[in-house]
């Protein structure tokens, strides 16, 4: 869902929801009812909008932090696949070339295929078979010089951090808030927003516009809460910009390194 069919749909239906509210609150209870109640309304409104105040910055902050979390998680999957690339380059071994192609192949099927897996928690079934290549290939070198091993020491490394970021992408884009939560917010807002149709306003212009101004506030915390929910589906999800930028950088050195290569032989 686009970011604007998501704002019409939570802040445009609930402003509607809100407005029918006013002429169905005014048609139950009568100006003298509302007049006479108005201050103990006064007060009770203030306690409930001081509690899901608490409430709902709570969902904004929880959201917004992991959405936040994920972004790292992502760029820092790419950035360990960028940095095993550069040191796989030094290896003497003979898996050397084609383990620098796959990482290259990885790092592609991630944006092209896998990206679009990840809202209902799923491998892409290439990138799956592109990722144990990998470590097949790892677990295929065998250095022999001490500066070999140092180096295949520090691919291993990255590899674990690859993993990692894979692994934590994966578990990122299947979180969302509880239902309860969703629940408690969207009844707390109604009734919070509800109790406030009741003041003794006889004209109904302006308790249209204050009641709507404050169901607006609700409303767009809401759609926040809404748009960050699922990191990496919806109007604010997560994209795969940094292993992008370091899949075009893998491959721009690998052209160059294979552009060099005739001209270093005899």
């Amino acid at each position: 869902m686009s970011v604007y069919a998501l704002a019409v749909s939570i802040i445009g239906g609930g402003l509607a929801l809100c407005i029918v509210g006013i002429f169905a609150a005014r048609k139950l209870a009568g100006l003298h009812f509302r007049e006479e109640h108005k201050d103990l309304a006064g007060y009770v409104l203030q306690i409930m909008g001081t509690l899901y105040a608490v409430l709902i910055a709570f969902a904004v902050v929880t959201t917004w932090q992991r959405h936040h979390e994920a972004q790292a998680v992502a760029d820092a999957e790419a950035n360990s696949l960028n940095d095993t690339f550069r040191i796989a380059q030094g290896l003497d071994v003979p898996e050397r070339d084609e383990f620098r192609r796959t990482v290259i192949e990885y790092g592609r099927l991630v944006i092209e295929e896998e990206w679009a897996c990840i809202p209902s928690g799923e491998e892409g079934p290439r990138t799956r078979q592109v990722y144990q290549h990998l470590w097949d290939l790892v677990s295929s070198m065998n250095p022999a010089t001490e500066r070999d091993k140092a180096l295949y020491a520090a691919v291993l490394k990255g590899m674990d951090d690859v993993s990692d970021g894979h692994r934590q992408r994966l578990i990122f884009g299947q979180g969302r808030l509880n239902g309860l939560i969703w629940f408690t917010l969207i009844a707390g807002g109604m009734l919070t927003v509800g109790f406030s149709f009741f003041f003794g306003l006889e004209h109904l212009g302006r308790q249209a516009f204050m009641t709507a101004f404050f169901a607006g506030i609700i409303l767009l915390n809401l759609f926040v809460v809404a748009a960050l929910d699922q990191p990496f589906t919806g109007p604010a999800q997560v994209e795969p910009s940094a292993m992008r930028f370091v899949l075009k950088h893998m491959e721009s050195q690998l052209g160059r390194e294979r552009r060099a290569a005739p001209a270093a032989r005899p």
